[in-house]
C-alpha cells in the first residue's frame, strides 16, 4: 500500500512538474514573441504585428489549457494531500515566478497598444492636414470652369 502511494506521489509530482515547466516554456516563448511584436509597433510595420498577434494566439490556447489541467490538479484536496507540502510548496513558487513572468508580458502589450493607439492618432492627424492642404490648395489654383484652349484647324 505505502510503495502504491508513493508511486502515486511521484506520478504526480512529474505530472505537476511537466506542467509547469510546459507553461514555463509556452510563457518564455510568449515572453520572445512580446519582445519582437514592440519592436514592430515601434517600427510601424503593421504586418509584422499582425502576423506576431497570430502565431501567439496557440501558444496562449496551449498555456490556457496546461493552465486549466495544473489549477484543477492544485485545487484538488487528495492532490494536494498526495504530493505532500514540499511539492505544493515548490509548485506554487514556481507557479508565481511564471506569474511574474506574465505580468511583464501583460505590462509590455499594454506599453504596445498605447503606442499603436499614439501612431494610429498621429497619421489621423496627417492625413486630416493633408487634407486641408489639398483644400487650400484648390482655393488658390486657377479658375476650373475656364476650359484649356486647344487648337484646331477647321477649314471654313
Amino acid at each position: 500500500m505505502t510503495e502504491m502511494k508513493m508511486h502515486n506521489t511521484q506520478a504526480l509530482a512529474a505530472r505537476v512538474s511537466t506542467l509547469i515547466d510546459e507553461m514555463g516554456s509556452r510563457c518564455a516563448h510568449l515572453d520572445r514573441l512580446s519582445v519582437e511584436q514592440g519592436q514592430a509597433v515601434r517600427d510601424g510595420d503593421v504586418e509584422l504585428v499582425l502576423d506576431v498577434l497570430q502565431r501567439r494566439e496557440p501558444v496562449l490556447r496551449a498555456l490556457a489549457v496546461a493552465g486549466e489541467q495544473l489549477g484543477a490538479m492544485l485545487e484538488d484536496g487528495a492532490c494536494i494531500s498526495a504530493m505532500g507540502p514540499a511539492l505544493f510548496a515548490d509548485a506554487r513558487e514556481r507557479l508565481r515566478e511564471l506569474e511574474r513572468v506574465a505580468d511583464g508580458i501583460r505590462e509590455r502589450d499594454a506599453e504596445h497598444h498605447q503606442l499603436m493607439k499614439q501612431q494610429r492618432d498621429g497619421l489621423a492627424a496627417r492625413l486630416s492636414s493633408m487634407g486641408q492642404q489639398k483644400s487650400a490648395m484648390s482655393a488658390y489654383s486657377g479658375n476650373k470652369g475656364t476650359p484649356n484652349p486647344t487648337l484646331q484647324d477647321r477649314r471654313g
